[in-house]
């Protein structure tokens, strides 16, 4: 499986691109739940449809690279090809941070989903 890990582009890189827009999905549903009474229905519908498309995009991503990485020793470090410093996360401790943020967003997804159809 050696040669396998470059075919994956640089996982390192990949993980921390799903755990930011994850981040950043989060922060939007918390600002559209504390901001929602400021805009009429119809806005508000529009970015929690936005809001499920984009979790749901995550969804894919993160689960194609969690499958990917599950081929792998959970021992061996994923880095990053930063030339600044050396960043680097056990594989397995990268898989359960993708398989939580998985699951929160799925949680969230179901909440958003419920608000559309309200």
């Amino acid at each position: 499986m050696k040669g396998s890990m470059s075919k994956l582009g640089c996982p390192y890189e990949q993980y921390k691109s799903l755990l930011e827009e994850s981040d950043y999905i989060l922060d939007i549903y918390e600002r559209s739940r504390t901001d929602e009474s400021k805009y009429p229905l119809g806005f508000m519908k529009y970015v929690y449809e936005r809001l499920l498309r984009s979790i749901n995009g995550f969804v894919n991503k993160a689960g194609i690279l969690q499958s990917q990485l599950s081929h792998f020793d959970p021992s061996i470090r994923l880095r990053s090809s930063a030339i600044d410093g050396d960043f680097s996360i056990p594989c397995g401790e990268a898989l359960q941070k993708l398989h939580k943020s998985i699951g929160r967003l799925e949680g969230y997804r179901d909440k958003i989903d419920t608000l559309i159809h309200k």
